[in-house]
């Protein structure tokens, strides 16, 4: 038998639609590297980088996978979030976010710390961070509360 939490508060609904929304923003505004995993999957085409005297440059050598991946963990991070406050009634699901929240949170402040002495602030990673920050607590006291 699942676990089930109280209803959710209305307050609630705010948080869950801008979570989605913004998840989906990023995802829309960076999508190369899920564009390069669904050919890697699908087994379809996907434009390589091509240097200026011809040579083609395999996505995966090129620095830009790696600002990329913490973009599209942030964008999912997000959505997930979105997801799992709409579906919060289910513990199981809350533990799963935390873990993936985590995750990514992790994944964009070594990029950040990393990549700053020689690409500059990360502005993307740093709103990851900040935004993972943020909802590792905000799951930690909803789990708490249940």
């Amino acid at each position: 038998m699942p676990e089930y939490a109280p209803p959710q508060p209305a307050g609630m609904r705010g948080e869950i639609w801008i979570a989605l929304a913004v998840g989906l923003i990023v995802l829309c505004m960076y999508p190369r590297f899920l564009q390069w995993g669904s050919s890697r999957l699908f087994h379809t085409s996907f434009n390589d980088y091509v240097m200026p005297d011809g040579t083609i440059v395999p996505y995966q050598q090129v620095h830009d996978i790696w600002p990329d991946l913490g973009c599209t963990l942030f964008g999912l991070m997000l959505v997930f979030e979105g997801l799992a406050l709409a579906l919060a009634r289910y513990r199981w699901i809350l533990w799963i976010a935390l873990a993936f929240t985590i995750l990514a949170t992790a994944y964009n402040f070594a990029y950040l710390i990393i990549s700053f002495g020689q690409y500059g602030l990360a502005i993307v990673s740093a709103l990851a961070v900040a935004f993972g920050g943020y909802l590792t607590l905000m799951h930690w006291q909803l789990l708490r509360q249940r």
